[in-house]
Parts: C-alpha cells; sequence; structure tokens
C-alpha cells in the first residue's frame, strides 16, 4: 500500500514521529527513510503529499519573518558555499514553487533579496534565478503540459 493510503493514519502518517526519525541527521535523509522513499515514490508530481497546516504555517514563517528569511538565506549561502568549487554547479534557485498570493510580494523581495546576498557573498559570478508569480503553474498537476 503506498502513501496515499497512509497520510492520515498508519505508517508514515501525519503523527508517525518514529517513522520520520529514522535516518535524522544524515545528510542522505531523503533517500533512507522510508516516509521520504514513498512520498517521492512514482505517481504524478505532487500524487503522494498532503499540505499540512505545520507545512502552511513553516512556509509563511519562513517569508513573512526576519528569523525565517535570515534562516533561509543562511541555507542558500551554504548550497552555493558548497557547489562554488564545482564548474557544472552554474547556478541557484533562490526557491522553487514560492507561495503565490499577492500580499505576500512584498516579504517574497525581502527574502529573495536576502538570499541573494547571502549567495553572491560566497560565489559572486554564480547564476542565480527565481521563479515569480507570473511563472506559476496554474493547474495542480502536469496533465496540461
Amino acid at each position: 500500500m503506498g502513501y496515499k493510503e497512509h497520510k492520515l493514519t498508519g505508517k508514515c502518517s501525519l503523527t508517525d514521529f518514529d517513522s520520520w526519525k529514522k535516518h535524522a541527521g544524515d545528510p542522505l535523509y531523503n533517500v533512507l527513510n522510508p516516509c521520504c522513499l514513498l512520498i517521492n515514490a512514482p505517481g504524478g508530481w505532487g500524487a503522494n503529499t498532503i499540505p499540512t497546516d505545520f507545512c502552511q504555517a513553516s512556509a509563511t514563517h519562513l517569508v513573512t519573518t526576519e528569523a525565517g528569511r535570515k534562516a533561509y538565506s543562511e541555507y542558500v549561502a551554504l548550497l552555493t558555499q558548497a557547489v562554488a568549487g564545482y564548474p557544472a554547479a552554474i547556478g541557484i534557485e533562490l526557491m522553487n514553487e514560492p507561495p503565490m498570493l499577492d500580499i505576500e510580494s512584498r516579504w517574497l523581495y525581502e527574502l529573495y533579496q536576502e538570499a541573494y546576498t547571502a549567495s553572491r557573498e560566497i560565489s559572486p559570478d554564480i547564476a542565480i534565478g527565481l521563479a515569480d508569480t507570473g511563472s506559476r503553474s496554474m493547474y495542480p498537476d502536469d496533465s496540461r503540459l
């Protein structure tokens, strides 16, 4: 049985903390943890995910608070540092599928600016990309591509 059947109860559900803790801290967590493997199973974009209240609160914190933006810019700096010495790594995308509410555009700009600056301090010539609200997908799946 796949993850879709267990989203709210059972193995790897929202409250199955023991399963989610397996391989915690390992750099390969997302390819070792059984819950991550279930979520990343084939089945179409987003087929095995569930947007939890916690997920929404995390995204809101990330974009709308100074602490969230600082943490994210530090994350982008670490990514830039990790790939700066590899010629095949030519760029950093600041955020895949950013929140799309117009009310958040000011906060998104601040987040992008802080992440951009943090990346530039590490590598002044790495390409930096972002997706704006004009390039968002209008459909919840890839059926119209």
